[in-house]
């Protein structure tokens, strides 16, 4: 997952959780699907400072919250996968270590035997060296 996702899930979140009824609806029009400031005023029949204000208000939880809600996932990632986690979010998540691939792989079998793990992390299908994998 990369950060611009992480980032994406947290604004979902403050959106069907923080914003009044009238913010989600404005954001909605104006942030989501593009509309111009007037035509979410014509289509919600209100003035354009109404929707300013609203759309104000709602920018304004997603960018307060979105820091405290990526602390609280950052401190719950167990301490030996953080340096993963980091490259994960960076769009990295082919760089990541092979003991985190593992770990993913043993907790999450069945798609280790589609091969949806490698292809997450980028891996192509391991060759046999003698008795080791090369990666």
């Amino acid at each position: 997952m990369t950060k611009s996702e992480i980032i994406s899930l947290v604004t979902e979140y403050i959106y069907q959780h923080e914003m009044s009824d009238g913010e989600r609806e404005t954001y909605e029009l104006v942030d989501k699907k593009g509309y111009t400031y007037k035509q979410a005023a014509d289509q919600l029949n209100i003035s354009k400072s109404n929707v300013s204000n609203k759309l104000k208000r709602a920018r304004k939880k997603v960018k307060a919250l979105s820091p405290q809600l990526l602390s609280l996932i950052y401190a719950a990632v167990p301490k030996k996968w953080r340096a993963d986690f980091d490259l994960i979010v960076g769009g990295k998540q082919n760089e990541v270590s092979k003991e985190y691939v593992d770990y993913v792989k043993k907790f999450y079998p069945k798609l280790a035997e589609q091969g949806v793990i490698d292809k997450i992390f980028g891996i192509d299908h391991p060759t046999e060296k003698g008795s080791e994998q090369e990666w």
